[in-house]
């Protein structure tokens, strides 16, 4: 095989999606968090933020508030407790983002969410 040819696999991220990976030397400096699009925004109609929960339910901890239009990657998605956001519903979308200049993961409820993606369901016990 020529050493022109790059030799790709493609690996399942615990998000999901495939992402390619080279076997080169700086490999290791790859991540599904670096190659993954993050595609879609958070948004909230009546505050300047959007409330990042614990779970996928209001009652849990807030552990950040994104402001507007902040980027999010979706990861999965469950069906748990109602929540009025934006508008009323029960679905929720686990999610990377960026804070504070690390990336960090947590539920965000759907109606807050533009561009959706088709992500994995995660069968929560709510």
């Amino acid at each position: 095989m020529s050493r022109r040819i790059a030799l790709v696999i493609l690996t399942l991220t615990l998000a999901g999606a495939l992402v390619p990976a080279t076997l080169a030397s700086n490999s290791a400096s790859l991540s599904p968090v670096k190659t993954t699009r993050w595609n879609s925004v958070v948004y909230n109609y009546y505050d300047y933020t959007v409330p990042i929960y614990g779970c996928p339910s209001s009652s849990c901890v807030v552990t950040n508030d994104l402001a507007n239009y902040s980027p999010v990657k979706m990861i999965y998605w469950t069906d748990c407790h109602w929540y009025d956001g934006n508008y009323q519903s029960n679905r929720w979308f686990y999610i990377y983002y960026w804070y504070d200049g690390r990336v960090w993961v947590g539920w965000v409820h759907s109606s807050y969410v533009f561009q959706q993606e088709r992500t994995w369901n995660w069968y929560w016990n709510c």
